[in-house]
């Protein structure tokens, strides 16, 4: 891809952090973060340093063995898998079959043996690395096709390879990581019917000492400092190991996971169905966990196979009311496409029948957890009104607190900026900040404290949140107090929406005294931005136009932003900015209409006792909405 800038008005280059700002940043950690991910992260730090923990011990002697009675389970498992990782497949079989790894859409060739150490002066991601460990490539092994054979020998060579290159006694930093070897164990189990087809009984059974010790160094090494997703994986790797190996193995993985995951599925589903980092990729990884878990326990642990049924219903039934029309995700803190399931896949395994997804009730507007979002024939607009993520785990979160995504005619029209990388980079910053996202932004304040790649401090936080429906138009409002620093107490913006495309929204600013106000609407790569009179622009988007009316005494710049759909990837798109400079308190109206139709929009004042109302004329019709003071 061609090196593209970041939008103009994007985040200041980082500077050292005052001893304020560090001040803050410790007082938030202690505020916002479990006693127990501080105790435990301060422990591990001092065990590593001393050589812990120890590396597991060699299996004790005899054939490990395996369970028999999970073999359909894991069938099933396969081919879901497979299926909604189909977008992918190529790529792992060229990873698979030949010395050139490509991983985040970077490239690495390697020689005649993969060097599983590489380092930052190799040219390559922390999360590459992770990537390289995790041998995703091993399920192009399990795929029909003319090379079948031949993708099953190189998994045997890979996974050889991996066995040789990283022994427990070398302590490797990315190789024994407990969520490498979660996501490796994973694998590993899933390919097994490609891996047992090596003639010689003695490599079988070495693959099956090496995954054994894996399994119990995890089950000893759990992720309790960070929880959230990473436990989640912990434990759904303990799952399949449990429902895999037999013996002892098999047993002491099984209970791990009776013990701990009916508290992790009460702690990070929301009771939305909504997974509480509340970003849309690691909510469908998340479901995929609990699916796999659910088919994986259904004969070794039938209560807590149930308890998966009923989370992988309420989190698909989530998942299903926040996709675009092209029924994928939205693109809401750390979330791409190319590392995200197909969500489809998800949805129907959850309700444990192939139909296809039902359409959305014309002009249908819903309550999905935190979201809101409005759906008819041309038109799908989400409204974010949620927390940025988890308080005790905001490495995903980012400033997009009243955020929104919409699509028309099937297609994307405003969008979020993605994610390039989980490197502490100049994207990773501008992904994350304010500037990224369609909000409302006050004197070049950031909603969040961000710092570090995954750290956040002071935070915005949701104050208020109404909904409701006036004669044809669905509306709702949301509040928050990101900018009490600056002044501004209280933030809101109030979107409308109906039949025909029509759209309006309101912004309020609480507080006295002048600020800057800068709005953002972050257009989709194929849409095209023309403008039209000082306060209208033209949006070209699937063969139609509509027209955004922006709010008055402004002033509005085309500038360019990358779009970031994908890890490693980056794209020219066009971002419109808006920008005034104003007394507070104040209201900003903005709408959007398809071009050749009327619509106007305006805020009426009764009296001081009476909430505003705003007075909306579209379709030959007129109708007063009150806004929530």
């Amino acid at each position: 891809m061609k090196d593209i800038p970041l939008a103009e008005s994007g985040p200041p280059p980082r500077s050292p952090a005052t001893l304020r700002q560090s001040l803050g940043r410790g007082v938030a950690l202690l505020r916002y973060h479990r006693p127990s991910q501080l105790w435990r992260r301060a422990a591990k730090l001092a065990l590593q340093y001393a050589g812990w923990p120890r590396p597991p011990r060699p299996h004790g002697g005899g054939d490990i063995s395996l369970r028999e009675s999970s073999a359909a389970a894991f069938a099933k498992i396969r081919a879901r898998r497979l299926a909604a990782w189909g977008h992918r497949l190529e790529e792992w079989t060229g990873n698979l079959t030949t010395r050139t790894i490509r991983s985040l859409n970077h490239s690495h060739p390697f020689g005649d043996a993969i060097d599983w150490r590489l380092g930052r002066a190799q040219g390559v991601s922390d999360l590459w690395r992770f990537h390289l460990h995790y041998q995703d490539e091993l399920l192009a092994a399990l795929a029909e096709g003319d090379d079948a054979s031949r993708r099953r020998a190189a998994a045997h060579v890979r996974i050889a390879e991996w066995i040789d290159g990283n022994p427990p006694t070398a302590r490797r930093r990315d190789a024994w990581h407990p969520f490498c070897i979660s996501r490796r164990v994973i694998n590993w189990i899933l390919a097994w019917p490609a891996l047992e087809t090596h003639r010689n009984a003695a490599v079988r059974q070495s693959v099956l000492e090496s995954l054994a010790a894996q399994v119990e160094f995890l089950r000893k090494n759990l992720e309790w400092d960070l929880r959230g997703n990473h436990l989640l994986v912990n434990l759904h790797a303990l799952g399949l190991a449990g429902a895999f190996l037999g013996g002892a193995e098999g047993d002491r993985a099984l209970e791990s996971v009776e013990r701990h995951l009916p508290g992790q599925l009460r702690e990070q589903l929301l009771p939305s169905g909504e997974h509480f980092e509340r970003s849309p990729m690691y909510h469908a990884q998340m479901l995929e966990a609990v699916l796999d878990l659910r088919d994986a326990l259904t004969d070794v642990a039938p209560p807590l196979a149930a308890e998966c049924v009923s989370a992988a219903r309420r989190m698909a039934e989530f998942l299903e009311g926040i996709l675009h029309p092209d029924e994928k995700i939205p693109l809401l803190g750390d979330s791409v496409f190319d590392e995200t399931p197909e969500p489809a896949i998800l949805i129907g395994a959850a309700r444990e029948a192939a139909t296809d997804r039902e359409s959305s009730a014309h002009n249908a507007s819903n309550e999905t957890g935190d979201c809101w979002t409005f759906r008819d024939e041309t038109t799908f607009l989400l409204f974010d009104t949620g927390p940025v993520g988890a308080d005790e785990l905001p490495a995903h979160g980012h400033c997009d607190l009243l955020s929104f995504e919409a699509s028309v005619h099937g297609q994307r029209l405003f969008v979020d900026s993605g994610i390039f990388d989980y490197e502490d980079s100049p994207l990773r910053r501008y992904g994350r900040s304010t500037a990224a996202h369609n909000v409302l932004q006050i004197d070049d304040s950031e909603q969040c404290d961000l710092w570090s790649k995954f750290r956040m401090g002071r935070r915005g936080k949701p104050v208020r949140r109404a909904s409701g429906r006036t004669e044809e138009w669905s509306w709702c409002f949301a509040s928050h107090n990101a900018y009490r620093r600056a002044g501004v107490p209280e933030t809101g913006r109030w979107m409308a929406a109906r039949g025909g495309g029509f759209w309006v929204a309101v912004e309020s600013l609480g507080g006295a005294g002048p600020r800057t106000a800068t709005l953002r609407w972050h257009l989709h790569p194929d849409v095209t931005a023309t403008r039209e009179s000082p306060t209208e622009w033209r949006l070209a988007v699937a063969g139609q136009s509509l027209v955004l009316a922006l709010p008055a005494e402004g002033e509005t710049r085309q500038e360019r932003y990358p779009y970031c759909p994908e890890f490693g990837c980056r794209i020219d798109a066009a971002v419109l900015v808006w920008q005034t400079r104003r007394e507070l308190p104040c209201r900003l109206l903005w709408s959007l209409r398809p071009a050749g139709t009327d619509l106007s929009a305006r805020i009426e004042c009764p009296s001081a006792d009476t909430p505003p109302v705003v007075v909306i004329e579209a379709a030959g019709e007129s109708t007063n909405i009150p806004l929530p003071l």
